[in-house]
């Protein structure tokens, strides 16, 4: 996701990457192949899962990545609505396939309660990754599985990486 702009990018602009990064789904595959298929998991719940790790992900490093900068809360405000959208327009197509209303972006909601959650539970943790890995596993129903809490590791560390990739090669427009 990583950019080699050098000129300014509007805020709305930076939020519409990022929430559409949020929700791509290249690259969990890889890291969801990694699990033998021996361990008896949901593939699908694991994906599932893995998908609102990311977006988390995603809101949780803009928020750490920004800080200080003035641009922070006009940037978290945005990527969030852009995450909510993307939210209402999942659930329209889902209710339309399905008959079955939903709130995913409720959903999301309580998936980052969840892992904020955690965190404050543990912070004896230097590291988010230690925290967020297991309870990715946890809220798999495979709190015990190492290959499962690897998984989250990785999705949780990719991530991040790319939302810190991209927010360093940004310059925002002066409002």
């Amino acid at each position: 996701m990583a950019t080699s702009r050098q000129e300014p990018v509007h805020i709305d602009t930076a939020a519409d990457h990022l929430a559409t990064y949020a929700f791509d789904k290249g690259g969990l595959t890889e890291i969801l192949s990694r699990i033998p298929a021996s361990e008896g998991t949901d593939r699908v719940g694991l994906e599932y899962e893995a998908q609102l790790l990311k977006i988390i992900t995603v809101g949780w490093g803009i928020s750490y990545f920004m800080e200080g900068r003035g641009e922070k809360q006009a940037l978290v405000k945005a990527s969030w609505s852009g995450i909510q959208a993307f939210s209402q327009n999942l659930d329209s197509v889902t209710s339309m396939m399905t008959g079955t209303q939903i709130d995913y972006f409720q959903t999301i909601r309580q998936r980052l309660d969840t892992y904020l959650t955690a965190l404050r539970q543990q912070p004896e943790a230097t590291d988010p990754v230690a925290v967020f890995g297991p309870t990715y596993a946890e809220c798999c129903g495979h709190a015990d599985n190492v290959h499962v809490i690897m998984a989250g590791n990785r999705v949780f560390s990719g991530t991040l990486q790319a939302v810190r990739e991209y927010l360093v090669h940004i310059a925002f427009e002066s409002p």
